[in-house]
């Protein structure tokens, strides 16, 4: 049987109570803050308008499928596929209603003694290879150049360069022999980190298939002079308004300006999930 314990001191224990139960308050907010502050959120699904985009993630929290639905039907699928803890290739298929997919491209990478991407593959169907890129880094290991290459010979190329953690300009070579140009200024940014920050896999997807300007931070007012293949007589500028979650990260993406370019991606609602 157990007895209770001495009623002794009860204002004593009242007000020590009272102070043990102020500091755990304190110590429990400082940890959802810091929980809050530090929570690593992988997009779940964005919605573009009529259609969504679905990120499907494995049980080590690796990127495994980005799938694009067209209202409530799979249309379209990049799926990834790992070795020795590194993403190797990504195939992009169109889903059928009967049988395997229709695989229509293939990215393949190789790396560097850096870690990061040395070359990207493109082959279509079952064709032969027929377009490579090579990238370049500085010594932060930041992405400074693309160069495409069709049958290894080199037919457009890319090149950044930085203010800090991003791109203030980009260069291009439009075709073989053409000199440089300047296609782009990013001219301001905020302090909040892009939408795929929180997944290293989906960051580089976005930065070599879909080819992003690797900045760290999201670009709020830019002008665009040149695009690959493309060069305007007018700059167009652009400014863009952001949305933020409660953990800081990028909800949505809205263009406020005109023009028919879209440089970048914009969405109306991004959904994450934190860990």
């Amino acid at each position: 049987m157990t007895h209770p314990k001495p009623q002794k001191n009860r204002l004593l224990a009242a007000g020590a109570f009272s102070i043990f139960c102020f500091v755990l308050v304190v110590i429990l907010a400082q940890c959802s803050g810091d929980d809050e502050a530090t929570a690593i959120c992988s997009p779940a699904v964005v919605f573009t308008g009529s259609d969504s985009i679905f990120y499907v993630y494995d049980g080590t929290n690796r990127l495994a499928e980005i799938q694009i639905m067209d209202g409530k039907t799979l249309a379209e699928r990049y799926a990834m596929t790992y070795a020795e803890g590194k993403l190797t290739q990504c195939t992009y298929s169109f889903p059928q209603v009967s049988g395997p997919d229709l695989v229509t491209k293939t990215f393949t990478f190789t790396y560097g003694s850096n870690g990061k991407p040395a070359t990207r593959t493109y082959t279509y169907g079952s064709f032969p290879a027929f377009e490579t890129i090579v990238y370049s880094y500085d010594e932060k290991d930041r992405l400074t150049q693309r160069v495409t290459k069709s049958f290894d010979s080199p037919i457009m190329s890319t090149r950044y360069e930085y203010n800090g953690d991003n791109v203030s300009k980009i260069y291009y070579v439009q075709a073989p022999g053409d000199d440089e140009i300047l296609g782009a200024e990013l001219l301001s940014f905020d302090n909040h980190k892009r939408f795929f920050a929180g997944s290293p896999d989906l960051t580089l997807v976005e930065t070599y298939i879909f080819n992003y300007e690797p900045s760290v931070n999201n670009v709020l007012t830019m002008t665009i002079t040149a695009t690959p293949g493309t060069t305007y007589g007018t700059p167009f500028s652009y400014t863009f308004q952001m949305g933020y979650n409660e953990q800081g990260y990028v909800k949505s993406i809205h263009n406020v300006s005109s023009g028919y370019i879209f440089p970048i991606f914009t969405f109306s609602q991004m959904n994450y999930t934190c860990r």
